[in-house]
């Protein structure tokens, strides 16, 4: 007996997305530049011609004369042609310009619309000049619609729906009347639409977004050019500029009757969209109501839908069914919404019904590109590649560098593929023949789809590119599914030692088996098209379940094989493949469960060897899609995926036909201790099999903290072990036979675990051949982890070996320019050591620093610490008062009358650490440069010890922890500080005194599990002995030595006076004749 076994398709995707193709493109282009050829596009079709229209507002019309040429125009274009050059015009409009009107200018293209197959067309120049009569006195920039028969022959009608409300005006009626206010300057004919309707005439929809202050309104008319009406308007002044009647379009929304969809993109800066049921519209004669009955969208808040200021909201519309509810969803394009620095982005909504409101539904980017201006344009493009479900087309005319792109995105069961198809301007240019000179620009500013133009079945899709003046036709390639079945000869396979005789050229013989692949293709269901053989590439993988460790080979040591080979539509070709081999381990078993698994990949070799040939190009026809099919594709919760194989296990005759097992782990023990920052440690396993069946390809996971990883499991006895990714081992045993036990040894990787990781690890057991549910509770084995740390921390201290002494004058701290007219430098050193055995993780090092006097002030002051990378300490206050480092003289220090040393001091940099300390007294300075001296002592008076336990000086506390100290390892902490020897004359004048800082080692903070084995050895002190300078006292001068030098002073002074009256020295000399006339004078005074 043969078993069959059905294969479902496994593709191979294209990157540029399913069937709308982009190499062989049918470019026409206008025959002028900078006519906007492109600005709009439509797919006609009429008896057994396939045309692209083609609008160019800027282009030449040929039906009109004068200055009306330059109306603008239409082109037809033929689609199965493949000349560039498209020069044939449509006659919308063959009446040159009357007195009354002007056409030059009208923007003929701007819009081009249907009502379907072989039905009208509809083009617009929303510039048509109206005035009314010959005079021209006023104008009316009212808009102007034209209408041709489904042959592309014939005129068929005109239609200026805001003729209609002008009349008062145009009978005779003042620019001031509203009329004129309200429509003389329409601009109809941006947004358009033909609906159908009962009979032979359709409904003629046109948008006029200067209405009423261009506030916008939307008028419907029969196509025989009776019966016209309007849509509803709302007077607030937040209606106004609104540009309601940009876009356009129709569907069933929330009835099963039509509905209209009025895009308004400058509504309040953030644009809004009105739904009208057919029944809203009224004769012109009256106002209809604006009521609850008209859709607002979004309903109320801009900022619940997601609308941005500014985005251009409502530029482009279409209905589209993507949820096959049986109402259309209304897709908005906002081509200008931005996205933090990335302006124009554009971004797409998607509203429909929703717990029976209509609402915003989802809304989607094309890549967060800036400048890409994505949803300028979207198009509902009918069902490309004929899975039952319509597609949508979203245009970025200005992306990549203006050169724009499109994104089709497929219809799915349950809505819009998530990955849509990407097809840039450039990759179209790139294929053509005349790639060198043709460029694109503005590919995305119009798309036009629901026609198939070149009769393959299929739908394709026209994109306008008006920047460059092209438009481009992109045509849907043929889908074809391939269908395969696979039997196997023997239907199963036994891998029982009499079963081993085929050789292979191993050490023993195997057991062998053959497959017969059989194959053919069908297209899509409706497609026109047959194709009757494609060569395929075949790619067979053997044990697909097990990519790194196959149990099946086909060929050379390999589980897979490719091959090209035709397959046809009218025939089922088979080919077989033979002695396909089972690879045994090296003791001669294998899994036999679970069962084979074989999967098949398809592909088309285009223009590979012995594949397929691609299309060809020529100058005389349109190159034929109908031989260059691609793969269907299948979507899953909207996302394209590549369908698995079904059915296709090769199953292993086994001893049990349900094979349940009983599996059970155990550990010797629940609770291991681990050293802190081991590399590895080891613990035993059994994993024992009680059950009745065998237990097969049974797996090993390890529940661990994610810092602890399995490195190695091996089985006791054996010297391979297994490498387990992501802690789990696969397939650690093949097969654990009914009631048989296996031990191992598992290796755990703890470098990185950390006590404060979790300390529980969950083993678990599992078989590919489920257990039952009873039997599941022994599967686990909960163990836990208790880490252990023993570390003898030691503090070394000891005295200092500064010879340090003080003397000097008494300054303030103001008067202090640099450390030098502090004091002497003293060092204190604390070493932290780790005696072992283990790392220690974590110790904190208290010192109490004797910073201040009790009375206030400076003692050791500190200038600089100096510590190794792994102490780290809280902020330590160094140079609190901000003294400069520099020294300021050579001095010389006598100690016993005796020059003993000339010292240079300096100091390095101090650290930047700072933190709340005593504050010291500033007694005993004058604050200036000068002081008081002192007078030093004979001999010192008794010793002093000033620490802090002896409560004799205030300290400050220096709090350090090291981290990750190992074990036989120091750490040092040097402190440098000045001696303020002002503080000691004044406090402790000529006392010989001992200096002492305090220092703690202990365990960090919540740590429990480390063991200090000696914690005498954590405290220890820093000494110094400061000495008072020695000079020799005066000796005192006798009393009578004073005296007989002041006896002696008088008589030596007596003697001198003496001397020089003896020598005249106190006697005058007058001359005779001053005294005579002395006299003369008197007596002459006396007679007066």
């Amino acid at each position: 007996m043969i078993q069959q076994a059905f294969l479902c398709l496994f593709m191979v995707l294209s990157t540029h997305g399913y069937n709308l193709d982009y190499e062989y493109a049918v470019v026409k282009k206008g025959s002028t530049d900078g006519e906007l050829f492109g600005f709009s596009v439509l797919q006609h079709k009429e008896n057994k011609n396939n045309w692209m229209l083609v609008g160019a507002p800027k282009g030449s019309n040929q039906f009109l004369r004068g200055q009306d040429q330059e109306s603008g125009t239409v082109f037809k274009c033929n689609a199965t042609s493949p000349t560039l050059e498209c020069t044939q015009q449509v006659p919308f409009d063959e009446a040159s310009s009357s007195g009354v009107e002007s056409k030059k200018d009208q923007w003929l293209g701007v819009s081009l619309t249907s009502g379907g197959n072989d039905d009208a067309v509809m083009s617009c120049g929303h510039r048509y000049n109206y005035h009314g009569s010959s005079s021209k006195s006023y104008s009316l920039l009212i808009g102007q619609c034209y209408t041709v028969e489904d042959n592309l022959e014939f005129g068929s009608g005109a239609f200026s729906p805001c003729k209609e409300p002008l009349k008062p005006f145009l009978g005779g009626g003042s620019t001031k009347t509203p009329n004129y206010q309200n429509y003389g300057q329409c601009l109809s004919g941006l947004g358009t639409g033909i609906q159908k309707s009962d009979g032979d005439e359709s409904d003629i929809l046109i948008g006029a977004l200067g209405a009423l202050s261009l506030t916008g309104r939307i008028f419907k008319e029969r196509s025989d050019n009776t019966n016209p009406k309007w849509g509803p308007t709302n007077n607030e002044a937040k209606f106004q500029d609104s540009y309601f009647g940009y876009a356009v379009a129709m569907g069933k929304f929330t009835v099963n009757q039509g509905e209209v969809a009025v895009g308004g993109p400058r509504h309040e800066s953030h644009g809004k969209v009105l739904i009208y049921k057919n029944n809203a519209f009224k004769d012109i004669s009256s106002e209809p109501a604006f009521d609850e009955k008209i859709i607002q969208v979004p309903s109320a808040d801009y900022e619940d839908a997601e609308v941005q200021i500014a985005s251009g909201f409502g530029i482009a519309l279409t209905a589209i069914d993507i949820d096959h509810d049986g109402f259309d969803e209304l897709i908005v394009g906002a081509p200008f919404y931005a996205d933090k620095k990335k302006p124009n982005m554009g971004r797409v909504y998607v509203f429909g019904l929703k717990d029976n409101k209509f609402a915003l539904k989802k809304s989607f980017y094309g890549g967060k590109e800036a400048y890409s201006s994505f949803g300028y344009s979207v198009a509902n493009v009918g069902d490309l590649n004929l899975d039952g479900y319509d597609d949508l087309v979203v245009g970025a005319p200005h992306r990549e560098d203006n050169k724009g792109v499109v994104f089709i995105y497929e219809g799915t069961n349950i809505g819009l593929a998530a990955e849509p198809q990407i097809i840039k301007a450039e990759e179209v240019v790139s294929t053509l023949a005349s790639a060198g000179t043709l460029t694109l620009g503005g590919f995305g500013r119009s798309v036009a789809g629901g026609l198939d133009l070149d009769n393959n079945g299929y739908k394709d899709v026209l994109i306008g590119a008006y920047s460059t003046d092209h438009a481009v036709l992109l045509r849907s390639r043929p889908i074809i599914s391939p269908h395969t079945t696979l039997q196997f000869d023997p239907p199963q396979i036994d891998p029982r030692e009499e079963n081993k005789n085929c050789d292979k050229g191993g050490p023993t013989k195997t057991v062998c088996f053959n497959v017969k692949l059989c194959h053919n293709i069908t297209g899509q269901e409706f497609s026109k098209t047959t194709i009757k053989s494609v060569n395929m590439k075949f790619t067979l993988t053997a044990d697909a379940g097990r990519p790194n460790d196959p149990r099946v080979f086909i060929t050379d040591k390999s589980n897979v094989l490719e091959f090209i080979a035709p397959s046809y539509s009218n025939e089922i070709k088979c080919y077989e493949i033979k002695d396909m081999y089972l690879e045994f381990g090296p003791d001669g078993t294998i899994a036999e469960y679970p069962d084979v698994k074989f999967t098949v990949a398809y592909s088309i070799p285009y223009d590979e060897a012995a594949g397929s040939p691609k299309p060809v190009r020529t100058d005389v026809s349109v190159a034929s899609l109908d031989a260059y099919p691609i793969l269907h594709k299948k979507f899953k919760d909207g996302h394209a995926i590549d369908a698995g194989l079904e059915g296709t296990q090769l199953t292993f005759k086994r001893e049990c036909t349900q094979c349940i097992p009983d599996l059970k782990v155990t550990s010797a023990q629940s609770v291991y201790s681990l050293r802190y920052r081991g590399t590895e440690f080891e613990f035993n396993i059994t994993i024992e099999n009680n059950g009745k069946d065998p237990a097969y390809a049974v797996d090993l996971a390890f529940d661990a903290p994610e810092s602890m990883k399995v490195a190695l499991v091996r089985e006791v006895g054996s010297t391979k072990g297994r490498d387990c990714s992501n802690n789990t081992c696969l397939n650690i045993i093949p097969k654990l036979p009914s009631n048989s036990k296996k031990h191992f040894l598992i290796s755990l990787n703890t470098e990185k675990y950390l006590p404060e990781h979790s300390n529980t690890a969950i083993i678990k057991v599992s078989s590919i051949n489920d257990e039952q549910p009873a039997t599941l509770a022994d599967n686990e084995k909960k163990i836990s982890f208790d880490i252990k740390v023993v570390a003898d921390i030691s503090l070394i201290g000891g005295k200092s070996t500064q010879s340090v002494a003080y003397t000097g004058k008494i300054k303030g701290e103001k008067a202090m320019e640099g450390f030098d007219d502090i004091g002497q430098e003293v060092e204190h050193k604390f070493a932290v050591r780790n005696r072992g055995p283990d790392l220690l993780p974590s110790a904190i090092l208290t010192i109490n620093w004797p910073a201040l006097t009790l009375s206030g002030k400076h003692l050791l002051y500190l200038i600089d610490v100096t510590k190794s990378p792994r102490m780290v300490c809280e902020q330590i206050p160094v140079n609190t008062a901000e003294i400069t480092s520099r020294a300021r003289r050579d001095f010389v220090l006598p100690v016993g009358g005796k020059l003993i040393a000339r010292v240079r001091r300096q100091a390095d940099n101090t650290d930047n650490n700072s933190t709340t300390t005593p504050t010291p007294t500033t007694d005993g300075g004058d604050g200036g440069t000068g002081g008081i001296n002192v007078v030093p002592v004979s001999k010192p008076r008794e010793g002093i010890t000033l620490s802090c336990p002896d409560k004799t000086a205030i300290c400050q506390t220096i709090r350090c922890e090291i981290t990750n100290l190992p074990s036989k390892i120091s750490e040092q902490i040097v402190f440098r500080s000045r001696l303020w020897e002002p503080s000691l004359l004044l406090d402790y004048y000529g006392e010989v005194l001992t200096i002492v800082s305090n220092g703690k080692v202990e365990l960090g903070q919540n740590i429990s599990y480390i063991t200090d084995p000696d914690p005498n050895n954590n405290y220890n002190d820093v000494y110094t002995i400061i000495n008072p300078v020695l000079v020799k006292a005066k000796s005192k001068i006798a009393v009578w030595i004073i005296a007989l030098a002041v006896v002696a002073g008088i008589i030596l002074l007596a003697l001198l006076v003496f001397g020089l009256f003896k020598l005249g020295f106190f006697k005058r000399n007058r001359k005779p004749e001053y005294y005579g006339q002395k006299k003369e004078q008197e007596k002459s005074l006396l007679k007066k």
